[in-house]
């Protein structure tokens, strides 16, 4: 990381740079700017460009109204991206004859170049600065460029649709987090997933589509699918239709296994463990924003609550906490979740903030 106190002071040196351009600079500060152009290709280039937008000598001096307008215009369009230099090759500046540089000081002096310097000054500055800034993520030589990931996020109790370069679909489910390899839709399909989501794949047999987990590799087979993944209950992958190949990662030498519509599979540190023909319309319900319990460890309960409600469920009775809950919630407030909880399993719910309590029933 750049340390900010090392930064110039851009202000100064683009006010620098149209001194320069207009036969103003000093013996010193002139060195200085040569210097610095001959070391940056980039830069060099760009100077260039201003420079030529100031060659063109000005008939008459626009009136203060032009220059008020001109400066207006320059200032909405300052934080516009600027384009990077098409070339990185050192175009040195031309060397100004005598008369040119007279007549250059002249014109500085007057109404039209002293809206031509403010617009080099404001247009300029994001182009310089957009230089600076990709010369400084630049890769070292010898090293490939990486396009950069792009990833998704989502809040508590939020579930986001995205349609993906590829044409496929992914519902994000809460609280979860989907990266996309720099990649994505040209070269390759890889994706890599923390929390929840369901897969509506586009399958294409010359790019794969791949989701990663911290437990599992996924490859799909023409498939639409759903992925849980967190740290304490590994991945869960559930199939509606197509086929995917899951590989567990922690393992050495895994082999792929494959899920055909209707198969489950749980990976976890002890494993993989399958089940055929068991997936039903329950298993994705989430996407449609109900929440729903088929014969669930309240530890499982207790995560899904804290994604879908930012509720910690802590279980105060040995005895309620070895059941387990088979429910349906649907936009339910925490309120409702604490009574609906209490009556399925037998127990009383107090709330605290944001913590419910679990325990054994009053008597």
């Amino acid at each position: 990381m750049t340390d900010e106190r090392e930064q110039p002071d851009l202000d100064a040196e683009w006010e620098g740079l149209a001194r320069f351009l207009a036969g103003e600079s000093g013996p010193d500060e002139e060195r200085r700017i040569r210097e610095a152009l001959a070391s940056d290709a980039e830069r060099a280039a760009l100077v260039n460009a201003l420079d030529a937008t100031l060659a063109p000598p000005v008939e008459a001096p626009l009136s203060p109204r032009e220059v008020e307008a001109a400066l207006a215009s320059v200032m909405k369009r300052r934080d516009l991206p600027a384009d990077p230099p098409t070339t990185a090759e050192v175009i040195p500046l031309r060397p100004r004859p005598t008369a040119e540089i007279a007549q250059l000081r002249s014109r500085w002096r007057g109404a039209g170049l002293r809206a031509a310097a403010a617009v080099l000054v404001v247009a300029g500055a994001s182009m310089l600065w957009r230089a600076a800034q990709d010369e400084s993520r630049a890769p070292a030589d010898g090293q490939v460029a990486v396009a950069p990931s792009r990833s998704y996020r989502t809040g508590v109790g939020e579930v986001d649709t995205l349609k993906l370069a590829d044409g496929s679909t992914v519902v994000l489910g809460p609280s979860s987090h989907l990266a996309l390899d720099g990649a994505f839709g040209k070269g390759g399909r890889e994706t890599t997933l923390e929390g929840e989501a369901y897969f509506d794949v586009v399958h294409d047999d010359a790019r794969p589509f791949v989701v990663r987990t911290s437990g599992a590799t996924l490859r799909d087979i023409g498939t639409s699918f759903s992925v849980r993944s967190d740290d304490a209950r590994g991945t869960r992958v559930a199939v509606t239709s197509g086929a995917v190949d899951v590989v567990a990662t922690g393992r050495r030498a895994a082999s792929p296994t494959v899920l055909h519509a209707g198969d489950r599979a749980e990976v976890t540190g002890d494993g993989m463990r399958v089940e055929r023909g068991v997936v039903t319309e329950a298993e994705h319900a989430w996407t449609r924003g109900v929440l729903e319990f088929r014969d669930a460890p309240l530890q499982a309960v207790a995560a899904e609550l804290r994604r879908w409600y930012g509720v910690e469920l802590v279980v105060t009775d040995s005895t309620i906490a070895g059941r387990r809950l088979t429910a349906t919630f649907d936009r339910s407030s925490a309120d409702d979740l604490g009574r609906v909880l209490g009556a399925v399993l037998g127990g009383s719910v107090t709330r605290s903030g944001d913590t419910l309590r679990l325990g054994a029933a009053a008597r």
